[in-house]
Order: C-alpha cells, then structure tokens, then sequence
C-alpha cells in the first residue's frame, strides 16, 4: 500500500478515548504527508458519532467498523492504536491512552515515511 496507517479505535463514551484523540489530531498535523493515513474506527452508529461536537475540532477521518473485527486488530479494550508499516506490518500496538504527539512518535512516523 506504500503508506504508513495509523489506527485508533475509540468510543464517543470513552473518556480517555477523547483525550487521546486530541494528541493523534496533533499528530496528524505534526507529520501532514500522503504516505501517511489515518483512520479513526468507532463500532458506535456514525449519525451519533458525527453529532459529538468534540469531532468539530478533529481533522481526521472517522470510519464505522461494519465487519468483524479483523484477528491482527481484535480485543475489548478502548482506546487501542496501531502503527502499521509502509510493507503492512504492525510495528506498535498500545491499549489504553497515549500521547501520540510525543516527540518519539512523530520521530517513528518520520523515520517510516522514508523508508522503503
């Protein structure tokens, strides 16, 4: 896909899932390139996620889990984020809330979009 992915599930009722949001919205802006992608996975009905007024201040695509759960992503515990490697391979995987916009992690990403 020659694109690094990063993927967050989350809950419009999750508070730390909303806190968390606002570091990959940072983020998103911190490493701004084509060959980054973001998606932003809720199973929660998308006519109730687009009328939470947090999603007003967040620049990121925001999609509905329709499908099961694919193996590699499954689990009950939100919010869960994975970074996912130009060739498809998970190279983070993190349960609970994190601080994406951390320098390490924009680092990661950089480091990412450059290789082959």
């Amino acid at each position: 896909n020659n694109k690094v992915v990063i993927l967050n599930f989350w809950e419009t009722w999750c508070s730390p899932c909303r806190i968390e949001m606002q570091t990959i919205n940072k983020l998103d802006s911190l490493v701004k390139d084509t060959s980054v992608v973001f998606g932003i996975i809720s199973t929660q009905d998308m006519n109730k996620v687009k009328k939470d007024a947090m999603l007003k201040t967040i620049a990121l695509p925001f999609y509905h889990l329709k499908s099961p759960m694919p193996a590699s992503f499954s689990g009950t515990s939100i919010p869960r984020t994975y970074i996912i490697n130009k060739k498809g391979e998970i190279l983070v995987s993190e349960v609970g809330a994190s601080a994406w916009d951390d320098s390490t992690v924009v680092h990661l990403i950089d480091s990412l979009k450059k290789a082959d």
